[in-house]
């Protein structure tokens, strides 16, 4: 069986052919490329393989770039650090998608399901495994945040936040009774931690939710203020008021 690597990490390409070859005598590496440039040159010169080992992140750009390139027909199995691209990996070629840092135990399953099922049952596996990682990769969005106050710890579930501000040095944590806890976390942290669907950062200092807003007050199309139901006033930034008209559909 012909393997084509595709690996911009010169020793994550030979541990790669390694444990290949030695968890299936039958593998030849058929060629290695280590970006999608040369990946590209070499599929239009070279005989299809019969199977490619793909990493997604490679030195001059995503190796999903590389199907506008050429036409590729043979099966992928994509190898990379980074799960956010699975769903788009599951478009293309793809039968399989290992995380790194992988075990040879990993690259034998998914070579498992190539001859198991490829190609007679290709499409019931994608679909499958389509379903299968749309579980596995719901974000997780933080539900609940702890704050002391004195000797006092108190838990606040995000359904009762309003906003989170920056003052005075700290981030503060405002609920819909209007009190104040501060918390360990940075503005930057929390736009990657709460639902980018109920929660938006209107300027450098300020995350809101989206059932705090009272009211705006529109000044014109670049400049907006957003009153909150505690009357508090903040003015979207005009980096920001284009993506916060389409966050609320306005």
């Amino acid at each position: 069986m012909k393997v084509f690597l595709v690996e911009d990490d010169l020793h994550a390409a030979k541990r790669l052919s390694s444990v290949l070859e030695e968890v299936d005598s039958t593998i030849s590496i058929a060629g290695v490329c280590r970006s999608v440039k040369e990946a590209a040159q070499w599929l239009e010169s070279h005989e299809a393989p019969d199977l490619i080992f793909l990493d997604i992140q490679l030195s001059d750009g995503i190796s999903f770039e590389l199907f506008h390139l050429v036409t590729i027909t043979c099966p992928i199995i994509f190898l990379t650090a980074f799960d956010q691209y699975a769903l788009e990996a599951f478009k293309v070629n793809s039968i399989d998608y290992i995380l790194k840092p992988f075990a040879a135990e990993d690259l034998q399953k998914a070579l498992s399901k190539y001859k198991t099922f490829y190609p007679s049952q290709r499409q019931a596996i994608e679909e499958e495994v389509m379903q299968e990682l749309k579980k596995a990769f719901v974000p997780s969005y933080k539900s609940r945040f702890f704050a002391k106050i004195n000797h006092t710890v108190y838990s606040i579930p995000t359904e009762e936040i309003l906003y989170f501000c920056f003052e005075d040095n700290a981030t503060v944590l405002v609920n819909n009774e209007n009190r104040s806890f501060v918390i360990n976390y940075s503005l930057d942290a929390l736009e990657s931690t709460m639902d980018p669907a109920l929660f938006f950062r209107i300027n450098r200092q300020c995350l809101i939710k989206i059932d705090s807003i009272k009211k705006m007050n529109l000044s014109s199309k670049s400049r907006m203020e957003v009153v909150l139901k505690n009357n508090k006033k903040e003015l979207v930034s005009r980096s920001k008021t284009k993506d916060f008209r389409d966050w609320l559909d306005i």
